[in-house]
């Protein structure tokens, strides 16, 4: 399922009124993808719905996200993926894009590797 730190589930459940009584809840399957969906769905409108940087931010955090980006005029989403210092965020944020466009495939959609905001 979604993996979610107790700590963003709790502010997740405050933030959208979504009852949990303690961390322990998140091992029921319909609470964690509940909690991680609203989650990731805040992401993906922080980041304008660009799919690279909110799946970095859901690995790393979106306040280390924040901190790479600052500064920076904008880039290629391969060189973004490439700069993310912590190698397990980058391959997260690989293995992302990947699956998406496998699943898309077996599903029939159209689908781009990245989208237009993604480029």
């Amino acid at each position: 399922l979604m993996q979610l730190m107790p700590a963003t589930a709790r502010s997740t459940a405050r933030r959208y009124n979504v009852r949990l009584a303690n961390t322990w809840q998140l091992i029921d399957a319909e609470k964690n993808l509940q909690l991680g969906s609203l989650y990731l769905r805040e992401l993906y409108d922080r980041f304008d719905g660009n799919r690279v940087v909110a799946a970095a931010a859901y690995n790393a955090g979106p306040t280390r996200i924040d901190r790479w980006l600052r500064g920076r005029s904008a880039q290629p989403a391969d060189v973004f993926i490439e700069s993310i210092p912590f190698r397990e965020t980058r391959r997260y944020v690989q293995n992302v894009l990947y699956f998406a466009r496998i699943y898309a495939e077996h599903l029939g959609e159209p689908h781009p590797f990245l989208t237009e905001q993604e480029q």
